[in-house]
């Protein structure tokens, strides 16, 4: 098998597809003008499948489904079962707000679907409808807790942003006593429409210095598929505890995923300056072999790291357009 390997030596395992620019949510630190695409030629099934054909066979083996909101799509778990047809690929998995999950978490494992990331900055109703605009926050909460019943691996995904505080990092670490999940806090990234001032964010260190003082441990093992959180677990919770941390150097050197937006473009990196159109190899199974020369083509180019120091984000304006 060819696998997909930059100049730098790094091999790519982990495809991150949109498939939805849309969401019903209006976070303020992701999409602080709230609008709606005029363009809804997002990728097909049939596209989706001859998509996933390709990076597949070039060792792919993780695909995480995002948007927008990726269950807006009527779709959503049929193109679940597409992708799970690939038996090469062993986890799928998909990040949500968490609305729709009550209903859909008893479909999710017989659609293929493994795990979930659920988007939730807050266990504080209050503040989650601040920071959302929507008055979901009991919906959310049960569609995770019937996830869990159901068996599917749960995530919640926190963001340092200006809305955070230490009360709110002490409500999820008494979930995390008794729950079977693990919640990750990620420093928030800025875009070309969201900007941060430093001075107003809390910084993951401290979070970390609390939890080295509290007994938790960091794993030590990650295997080729993991994301770039480093998790902490601690022998007197079930759950655990991760963080991602985009702003340290360390983040880009074990980079192994590839983007690609509901749109069939390509993303080298969350904040690289350019995409490449993959839309012209996807109407026909017979261009797979014309797509995988692509990949292999374009995946070389790849730098070595982001630009997010120098205040460079690419043409990234809002995370609703690639994912994440």
């Amino acid at each position: 098998m060819i696998d997909l390997r930059d100049s730098y030596n790094r091999v790519f395992y982990y495809l991150r597809l949109s498939i939805t620019d849309l969401c019903n949510f209006n976070c303020k630190y992701c999409i602080p003008d709230f609008n709606k695409s005029n363009d809804k030629s997002y990728l097909s099934l049939d596209e989706i499948f001859n998509l996933i054909s390709a990076f597949s066979t070039l060792g792919i083996s993780k695909i995480r489904l995002t948007g927008g909101e990726p269950t807006v799509r009527k779709d959503f778990l049929d193109i679940g079962r597409v992708i799970s047809s690939f038996s090469s690929i062993n986890s799928l998995v998909f990040t949500t707000n968490g609305y729709k999950l009550d209903k859909l978490a008893k479909y999710l494992k017989p659609s293929g679907f493994t795990g979930v990331n659920v988007s939730l900055d807050s266990l504080n109703k209050n503040k989650f409808f601040v920071i959302t605009n929507k008055n979901y926050f009991d919906t959310v909460i049960s569609g995770i807790f019937s996830c869990l019943d159901y068996g599917i691996d749960v995530k919640i995904n926190v963001v340092l942003s200006n809305f955070f505080s230490f009360f709110d990092f002490e409500n999820f670490y008494s979930l995390l006593k008794y729950k079977n999940l693990t919640i990750r806090f990620i420093d928030q990234m800025e875009t070309l429409s969201v900007k941060r001032k430093d001075d107003f964010y809390f910084s993951s260190f401290y979070l970390i210095s609390f939890l080295n003082r509290n007994g938790w441990i960091k794993d030590k093992i990650k295997d080729k598929i993991s994301g770039p959180a480093v998790i902490f677990s601690n022998p007197n919770f079930l759950g655990k505890i991760g963080f991602i941390s985009p702003y340290s150097n360390a983040f880009c050197k074990d980079c192994n995923r590839l983007r690609v937006s509901s749109f069939g473009d390509l993303f080298l990196c969350l904040f690289g300056g350019e995409s490449y159109s993959l839309r012209e190899f996807l109407d026909s199974s017979e261009k797979k072999n014309d797509l995988i020369n692509f990949l292999l083509e374009k995946v070389k180019i790849k730098k070595k790291s982001h630009f997010l120091h120098d205040k460079n984000f690419g043409i990234l304006k809002t995370f609703s357009y690639i994912g994440g």
